[in-house]
């Protein structure tokens, strides 16, 4: 197989992977939560058939094994009871009620080992080839918010003093929990399976824009659970949707320079809880 044709099936493979679990998604009318689990089994499989690469490559590029050792535990014990204790009582996550908040515990405590795994996974050296693509993720997302969310919403630019601990729980949370769902789909799993079939810049660069186009038209049946075509979906696609694209892209890179998910889980931990903070 040349490599133009493997890199066309890799595009329709990633596709394939998101038509799938939005069509799940969108047919079983699921809920944000219920989506985002959907694709568990969808990613593992993926993983371990399409891309026929290990499971702890999810979260750490070239790792050679999910090594648990004393320190990886010690770091997920403290995760698990932090994000537990913030939920339950209501100091953080995107789920304001206390049986939902039980719900969405156990999978938070869960993420919590492979994020203790990329975190000792994640090298110094390889962190400081990534700083100058965090800080263009930083400036790329602080510019979005002031060209498109501050002219319609005075709030996306207020943020009170007395907001700042909801915004590091929620920030916590956040990036513990995206060890399990987005994160690990679509920069753990589809981004090194298509940026992997050519070594040229723009095919690296056409890659990181594939996948987070992807990631964008993804987040469609949770955002418009009331589109009542599949196809429909579709048409709620906007000029916002660019900074979804855009900010993914980096966030591409944040992890291939990395080796790991821990600076792009950062990144989109804060993102997202900058929103969930000053819509509580």
């Amino acid at each position: 197989m040349n490599n133009q044709t493997t890199i066309i099936r890799r595009y329709l493979e990633c596709t394939g992977l998101v038509l799938l679990w939005m069509a799940g998604g969108f047919y079983f009318h699921l809920g944000p939560v219920a989506y985002q689990a959907l694709g568990l089994p969808l990613i593992v499989g993926f993983q371990l058939v399409i891309a026929r690469r290990p499971l702890h490559q999810l979260w750490a590029r070239d790792a050679p094994s999910f090594r648990l050792d004393r320190g990886t535990l010690v770091l997920a014990g403290i995760l698990m009871i932090a994000c537990a204790a913030l939920l339950l009582l209501g100091r953080a996550g995107r789920v304001a009620r206390g049986s939902e908040r039980l719900i969405i515990v156990w999978p938070l405590c869960a993420a919590a080992i492979p994020a203790a795994f990329a975190l000792r996974q994640q090298r110094a050296a390889d962190l400081r080839r990534a700083l100058a693509v965090i800080a263009a993720a930083v400036i790329i997302r602080v510019a979005w918010v002031v060209v498109a969310w501050a002219p319609t919403w005075a709030g996306a630019l207020t943020f009170p003093a007395a907001k700042l601990p909801g915004f590091f729980t929620d920030s916590l949370c956040e990036f513990v929990g995206l060890f399990l769902v987005d994160e690990v789909a679509f920069r753990g799993a589809l981004d090194p399976h298509l940026g992997s079939a050519c070594n040229s810049r723009l095919h690296a660069w056409s890659s990181a824009v594939f996948v987070s186009i992807l990631w964008c038209v993804w987040h469609l049946p949770a955002y418009y659970p009331k589109a009542t075509t599949f196809l429909g979906l579709f048409n709620d696609i906007g000029p916002l949707s660019i900074g979804t694209v855009v900010f993914g892209t980096v966030l591409s890179f944040c992890a291939r320079r990395s080796r790991t998910l821990v600076p792009s889980a950062a990144l989109h931990a804060a993102n997202n809880a900058y929103f969930l903070t000053l819509l509580k």
